[in-house]
């Protein structure tokens, strides 16, 4: 597809930047990527990635696959980095370096989010696991002096049948170990943690990360622990994870056809999807006419609403499943991790809240009291819970990610609900542990 017809598409939509000059490179990035087909490769990866889910060795040779094309686009992302440094650079040079740099970082995101699927997966779909494991600084380069033995290390394992061996660089998800090794035993899953020996064992910064691995490892294999002097316990709750996964995917493949498709859901969500591909005309626009009433009735009312999209998403985060294993076809998962497809999701909070107050909770702290707290103190606002509720001697605070699921994985609030009655029977926690759900069922979610 011609890339003036591409960056013109994606120039008639939202992405995240004050600076015109900086959203118009962001734009001409995504495009770069989906003019060299890259949307098609990660489509490929995601489709290998699943159908060899529990093969070992075509897992780690499609690893090999993924090393080949994310060492030279980190290279290239940090050439990119070093010339913008430059105060003399033409306007049109620093302009072309930001698009390029934009479609590097993109791509490689999305290729190292197929490895967070494949670890997904090998957890049998355990979201609290997937967000232990992603606890610490975000994932750095994965060109290094230990890629070799590492290398070498994953060989070994799957030549002596230990398990599944992904490497963690290669994921978005993984910030502890090395290798991480999935294997079935008789007691059931058990992950192990693969340290590939290097020099820097001997500093006291790979002491305290051994020792958080190990924390960490001690609450994935036996269900509780402490992690960073916080009391963590797994609890396995049978609750269904209701969402509009099959409908959402509906509007996906209309807007791959249409260029654009809509639909409000159960008078809290409003989902718009757009494929900057098919498009033929301003989506910002369509988007305003078809759902613009409905967030304009929530707003009249004074409810909070936030909107959110993929496309906004800069930072890999580990409180959702990645895209990369939504129960869509590939080319439409690959699309999204890419930008060529985006999801605009707008969620009325208000009423949100106000279902779980007809449950019987009480609301202690509102969103807005949190948010006003935690911006006081100097805290990151995206990191501030959604409420504090309260019923009985029980009381909960409500964390971020459940913003994130509503929008993204489009969760019913009848499964929080059913959910909130299940802890509330479970009693108060001691002073100062956090409970992590694990739903047994959610597999058949993502299937």
């Amino acid at each position: 597809m011609d890339e003036k017809a591409l960056r013109a598409r994606y120039q008639s939509t939202f992405v995240s930047a004050t600076d015109p000059k900086r959203r118009a490179a962001t734009l001409l990035g995504y495009s770069r990527a989906a003019a060299r087909n890259y949307v098609e490769f990660v489509a490929d990866l995601i489709d290998l990635s699943r159908r060899r889910a529990m093969d070992p060795f075509n897992l780690v040779r499609l690893q090999r696959w993924m090393l080949q094309h994310v060492i030279p686009m980190q290279r290239d992302l940090g050439l990119c980095k070093e010339r913008l440094r430059d105060g003399n650079l033409a306007d049109a040079e620093r302009q072309d370096l930001l698009s390029e740099s934009d479609m590097l970082a993109t791509t490689t995101k999305a290729i190292r989010e197929v490895g967070s699927g494949m670890v997904w997966r090998a957890l049998g779909h355990d979201r609290a696991a997937y967000f232990l494991l992603g606890q610490g600084h975000l994932p750095s380069a994965i060109e290094g002096p230990g890629l070799l033995a590492e290398s070498e290390e994953q060989t070994r394992i799957i030549e002596e049948q230990e398990g599944i061996p992904i490497l963690s660089s290669l994921t978005n998800c993984v910030r502890i170990g090395d290798i991480l090794v999935f294997s079935e035993t008789d007691e059931g899953r058990r992950i192990t943690v693969s340290e590939v020996k290097t020099k820097k064992q001997k500093t006291e910064r790979f002491r305290r990360q051994r020792d958080r691995q190990n924390e960490v490892v001690t609450i994935l294999n036996e269900g509780k622990g402490t992690f960073e002097k916080v009391e963590y316990r797994i609890a396995i709750r049978e609750v269904e994870q209701e969402n509009y996964l099959p409908a959402v995917m509906n509007l996906l493949q209309e807007a791959r056809t249409r260029g654009l498709s809509g639909r409000t859901f159960d008078g809290y969500l409003r989902v718009d999807c757009v494929d900057f591909r098919s498009l033929r005309e301003d989506p910002m626009e369509e988007i305003e006419r078809q759902g613009g009433p409905t967030v304009q009735s929530w707003v009249k009312n004074g409810d909070l609403v936030i909107p959110m999209s993929n496309i906004e998403i800069k930072l890999p985060t580990v409180g959702t499943a990645p895209f990369s294993v939504y129960p869509f076809p590939s080319d439409l998962c690959a699309a999204l991790l890419m930008n060529a497809m985006a999801i605009f999701s707008t969620i009325n909070v208000t009423e949100i809240l106000r279902r779980i107050e007809k449950h019987g909770w009480r609301i202690i702290e509102d969103p807005e009291t949190i948010m006003t707290e935690v911006s006081a103190r100097g805290g990151d606002p995206r990191e501030a819970g959604l409420a504090q509720i309260e019923k009985g001697a029980r009381t909960i605070a409500l964390p971020p990610m459940i913003i994130a699921r509503l929008a993204f994985e489009f969760l019913r609030p009848r499964a929080l609900l059913r959910e909130l009655d299940q802890v509330f029977k479970e009693g108060p926690l001691p002073e100062g542990e956090r409970f992590l759900s694990y739903y047994p069922g959610e597999e058949r979610t993502w299937r």
